[in-house]
């Protein structure tokens, strides 16, 4: 299964997706998730639906050329979910398909969140696409949304859930700091300045959720189209993807990464995990 979300920030999609969608890897994924936040960030309506569009059909040809099929595909507001299969399975594997869309907690009526399940070989998935509040000292208010929605997307019984986006935690600590942190290689330092690691050590978000470890730098913030962060925010791991399955299941931990992606001031990011059991292919 291989996962990737990006904050596109209303820009359209670059030339070669490969990597993003996983293609790159031997073998490819049986399954894409995709989650996209953005898609209409100070844009028209007109400019909405195009930069939507180039998205959807960008990945989806792209796909379809590799042999995928669309499972489903969404977007309401900001947020983009779309699923696909390798085409080598049969259709029947898809047991159920359900969308619904929960409203931020300050009844914005631009979606906080999209959440998508899908029934496939039996197991129970659901995705969760959200972009918290962005304002760096706001982490209350980040905790708050996180159960909100998560309370809001009903108690149903999931074998696998994955949790993926603009979670918007920062790190606490000065641009400059940051940045010797990272210059010598001490993620792990870093890391313990980030907000969502100390929100899960005190029991304040996310609790029973796992993160594969991060072993890549800050995804963000950039100078576009260079590799220079751009000081005038602290370097962070703003966008991410967490995971908790139910019941017996148990889910593999394949591989957790940035993307290299240098058209917008924040990376992509991709986790890949296996399932328990292998998948049969035709």
């Amino acid at each position: 299964v291989h996962t990737a979300t990006w904050f596109v920030k209303g820009e359209l999609p670059p030339n070669d997706l490969t990597q993003f969608l996983g293609l790159d890897q031997e073998p490819v994924p049986d399954l894409i998730v995709v989650t996209l936040q953005g898609l209409n960030h100070n844009t028209s309506k007109m400019t909405f639906r195009s930069v939507q569009k180039e998205w959807s059909n960008a990945m989806g040809n792209k796909l379809l050329r590799s042999g995928f099929v669309q499972i489903t595909a969404v977007v309401s507001g900001t947020l983009g979910n779309f699923i696909f299969q390798i085409d080598k399975y049969k259709t029947f594997h898809i047991r159920e398909i359900l969308n619904s869309t929960v409203l931020s907690v300050d009844e914005n009526p631009v979606p906080s969140a999209l959440v998508t399940t899908i029934g496939w070989f039996g197991r129970r998935i659901t995705i969760v696409n959200t972009k918290f509040t962005g304002k760096e000292s706001e982490v209350e208010t980040r905790f708050w949304e996180f159960y909100y929605i998560d309370m809001s997307r009903g108690l149903y019984f999931n074998d696998h859930v994955f949790w993926m986006g603009r979670l918007n935690f920062r790190v606490d600590k000065k641009a400059a700091d940051a940045k010797k942190l990272i210059d010598a290689n001490k993620l792990d330092d870093l890391l313990a300045h980030d907000q969502l690691k100390k929100g899960q050590r005190s029991y304040d978000v996310f609790i029973d959720w796992k993160e594969q470890k991060i072993n890549f730098k800050p995804t963000y913030k950039f100078h576009q189209n260079s590799d220079e962060y751009n000081l005038d925010k602290t370097p962070s791991w703003p966008d991410r993807i967490l995971y908790k399955t139910e019941g017996n299941r148990t889910l593999d931990e394949l591989k957790y990464q940035s993307l290299n992606y240098k058209q917008f001031s924040q990376r992509p990011v991709m986790a890949q995990f296996s399932f328990n059991q292998p998948l049969k292919r035709k």
